[in-house]
């Protein structure tokens, strides 16, 4: 087996024709990964859209072997061949960073949506993140913040389209509309608030299987849904982080160092909001840096470890030095919430 670097191109020489295989999207060498485990040993790492078992592989699949004979020229002319693992993963399909504007269907987590809550088109239309696609008040649902589809929250009803240059269209691009969201309180001067109400950034559009899909790609490229926690973080949930923004458009790694922050947004139309409960984050690298653009908002903060939905990227300040989410709000009212839930008109709420 060989030991050591595998030189590039002569693997990739080996293998490249598999990228013509529709099922597999990548080729790389990398070091063997088993059960989470770097066992040190050089591998091709093949990326693939989607595995099969291999007792029943799809008729689109190529059986990957176990390993790949690999000729390799050393520095003194001898070509020596040597055997080199292969490696499997899963990636869901290679889209270019900007595709996240793109038109897609189905529709995963992560790409720009728009909803339109005025008579202008475009003008009056609001963009952010489709957050994440899962069961919520038990049905499949779009999740996001409510000032991406419902105007902070003052016109849930809004038809929600994809891609988000698209409100002016109408069957052919719109994916849901917003069912319901939960009231923001604004206030127009700078106020003394000892009882912050102000905790969900939060509203969900129903949305059915044909255009949406449970995936958030890079994050979670599988076709099964992600669960939610709106309760107390485990602290695997806040060890490992990750989010994608349609504007920013790459992966971004984090861990939770709060669950009770507290801030203001600056005026919005001429108007404050005090949020409390938010989470806050810092970056899992030393001295790193997190990136957020305006139309990230929305974007689902996904724990690694547990593969569970905690809460929706909604703020950030200026210097990008603080990034603020909101949690995910139970799906059934909780009694004595100070936020009030708004439904959509003829949308119906448990008393």
């Amino acid at each position: 087996m060989a030991r050591g670097p595998v030189p590039l191109e002569e693997a990739h020489t080996t293998v490249a024709e598999w990228l013509s295989c529709p099922n597999i999207v990548m080729l790389d060498t990398r070091t063997k990964i088993v059960h989470g485990r770097d066992t040190g040993e050089p591998a091709i790492t093949i990326g693939v859209i989607r595995k099969a078992s291999p007792r029943s592989p799809a008729d689109r699949d190529f059986p990957v072997p176990p390993t790949v004979e690999v000729d390799i020229a050393r520095p003194d002319g001898r070509v020596e061949t040597v055997e080199v693992l292969t490696d499997v993963v899963e990636t869901g399909r290679m889209v270019p960073a900007a595709s996240l504007e793109s038109r897609e269907r189905p529709c995963p987590g992560g790409y720009r949506i728009v909803s339109q809550w005025g008579w202008i088109p475009l003008v009056t239309a609001l963009a952010g993140t489709l957050g994440v696609i899962t069961q919520y008040r038990n049905q499949r649902c779009l999740l996001t913040n409510a000032h991406v589809i419902a105007a902070w929250a003052s016109t849930p009803g809004n038809s929600v389209y994809q891609p988000h240059w698209s409100a002016w269209q109408t069957n052919y691009n719109r994916i849901g509309r917003c069912d319901g969201t939960y009231e923001v309180v604004t206030y127009g001067s700078l106020q003394s608030v000892p009882a912050v109400r102000n905790r969900y950034d939060f509203a969900w559009a129903r949305v059915d299987e044909a255009t949406t899909s449970f995936a958030v790609p890079p994050i979670w490229p599988s076709q099964e849904r992600l669960k939610l926690n709106w309760g107390t973080l485990s602290d695997a949930d806040k060890a490992f982080v990750s989010w994608i923004g349609a504007t920013t458009g790459v992966r971004q790694d984090a861990m939770v160092t709060s669950e009770a922050s507290m801030f203001r947004t600056e005026p919005m139309w001429g108007r404050y909001a005090y949020w409390r409960g938010c989470l806050a984050f810092t970056s899992q690298n030393i001295g790193g840096r997190l990136e957020l653009q305006s139309g990230d908002s929305g974007a689902a903060v996904i724990a690694t470890s547990t593969k569970r939905v905690i809460g929706l990227i909604t703020a950030q300040s200026e210097s990008r030095s603080e990034i603020k989410a909101t949690r995910i709000p139970p799906e059934w009212p909780e009694a004595g919430d100070p936020q009030r839930l708004i439904p959509a008109p003829g949308s119906i709420l448990p008393v």
